[in-house]
């Protein structure tokens, strides 16, 4: 056992290191690769002769004769938050997964679940598990592509039902399905990827309402990291609640048989993606770049750009998201941007925005501020919620500004609220502005006041003010 433990550092050809069978040396068992591949390996399994050309979901590919897999994109692959895909998007996505399941000759479903728990552990070392993870859903999107060429994997940002993760429309019967029945062993009773008991095993899930599900301000403090193993190591642990959380299939090695997990690890990736695209300086560490990534044959280095390298991007939420017009018609049936105010099914404007002028993640300028800011700012962020930042799981009224067109929203190395007092109206509320500059403001009874101001006048106990507010004993309030 200790000889094939330091195969890895012995060896100049890919090892992975799975199993061990006792009584079997280390050549007999197949610890040691062949030096020269045969072929290029797909998700599920199946093996390209060297030198092949061959269309793979809706690109174009070739085996090379190292064994790597290299790939012409036919058109960029963008993906949407689940909740912005059009009705027959997401149809035709279910309609794919349950072909891929279903079908009568292969049943490349079971095949991708077993890849991945075949390679469980290679897939889940800290330095790999997002370039890893990147690979093996571009495999399983070329396969649904290979159905249906528009498909592209939803991502589902979680963050959006922090609170009550439970009652999310991901679980309705169109979109994932529910929790599962535990009276039927926790399979799930109907989900839109095949008719009743159409899938063996049945699909499982069993939610566990007592694991806490990672809010928004959480994901913003794994991102804020510039060192890329602190981040992802953060942002593992993460996901991992999520899984946690669903149970059943999710918290098995064949995660991947749910569904869900494509929509949960796309939105892994695509907070990869955002990492990578932050104005800091961030890098994959150096010290992996070459490493290979079995069983597809690459290393980091040649998945690290998702466009360029598997032909993915992402759009941001609520960019693609349908709309329903409900204003007055205009001539040709437009709407001029300026003008419109509709809301989609599921009560958002047509660029993302609810009527309390909210997007359905809470974000716009919560995100853009939460993503700019260090660490040492978002562990004071306070937790104390007015009811309707429940579903978020922080106070997210202080994100809710807006700023001149000449201010751009500035990081905060720090929390100016901290320690900061108002002399002149000790009941004010301290806010930070992230305009122009990070600075503290107070608000007294929902106006901005000035807490350096001279008081003038005495003191007074229930004062009736100009405009009827009335004022503690002891306050000084300006108007």
């Amino acid at each position: 056992m200790a000889s094939c433990h330091g195969l890895p550092q012995t060896l100049t050809t890919p090892v992975e290191l799975l199993s061990f069978k006792p009584g079997q040396s280390c050549q007999v068992s197949g610890c040691i690769p062949s030096p020269h591949p045969k072929g290029c390996v797909l998700a599920g399994g199946t093996s390209i002769p060297l030198g092949s050309n061959f269309r793979y979901g809706s690109d174009y590919c070739r085996c090379e004769m190292s064994g790597q897999l290299h790939c012409r994109c036919a058109a960029q692959t963008i993906r949407k938050e689940i909740r912005d895909l059009a009705p027959d998007e997401l149809l035709r996505f279910q309609q794919a997964v349950q072909k891929l399941k279903l079908q009568e000759t292969a049943n490349e479903w079971d095949r991708l679940r077993d890849l991945y728990m075949h390679h469980i552990v290679h897939a889940n070392r800290p330095e790999l598990y997002l370039p890893w993870h990147r690979v093996f859903l571009r495999h399983v999107e070329r396969k649904l592509q290979a159905i249906d060429s528009s498909i592209a994997i939803p991502y589902f940002d979680f963050t959006t039902d922090a609170g009550s993760l439970d009652t999310a429309i991901v679980w309705q019967g169109n979109y994932f399905g529910g929790d599962g029945d535990a009276e039927r062993g926790g399979c799930v009773r109907s989900h839109p990827f095949g008719p009743t008991d159409s899938w063996q095993p049945c699909l499982r899930r069993q939610f566990n309402l007592s694991v806490p599900i990672p809010s928004l301000l959480e994901l913003a403090v794994s991102l804020s990291y510039d060192d890329y193993m602190d981040m992802s190591t953060s942002l593992e642990s993460l996901i991992s609640y999520v899984h946690v959380f669903v149970g059943g299939d999710m918290v098995t090695s064949g995660s991947v048989y749910d569904p869900v997990f494509l929509a949960v690890h796309s939105f892994a990736d695509m907070l990869f993606w955002q990492w990578q695209r932050a104005q800091r300086q961030r890098v994959y560490p150096a010290a992996f770049w070459d490493t290979i990534m079995m069983p597809f044959n690459v290393s980091p280095k040649d998945v690290v750009n998702s466009e360029d390298a598997l032909c993915v991007g992402y759009a941001v939420s609520a960019k693609g998201a349908p709309c329903n017009w409900t204003g007055e018609m205009y001539p040709g049936g437009l709407v001029p941007p300026q003008y419109s105010h509709c809301y989609g099914a599921d009560g958002y404007d047509n660029i993302g925005y609810d009527i309390h002028g909210v997007n359905r993640q809470g974000k716009g300028t919560i995100s853009q501020i939460l993503k700019t800011n260090l660490v040492p700012f978002h562990v004071n962020v306070n937790t104390t919620m007015s009811h309707w930042s429940q579903r978020f799981c922080f106070d997210v009224d202080m994100f809710l500004q807006s700023c001149d067109c000449q201010d751009e929203l500035v990081p905060c190395d720090t929390d100016p609220c901290v320690d900061a007092v108002c002399p002149a109206i000790p009941g004010a509320m301290c806010h930070v502005s992230f305009c122009g500059k990070c600075e503290a403001y107070w608000v007294f009874q929902d106006k901005v006041v000035n807490c350096l101001a001279q008081p003038k006048g005495e003191m007074c106990g229930g004062c009736l003010l100009s405009e009827g507010a009335v004022t503690q004993r002891g306050n000084w309030l300006h108007t």
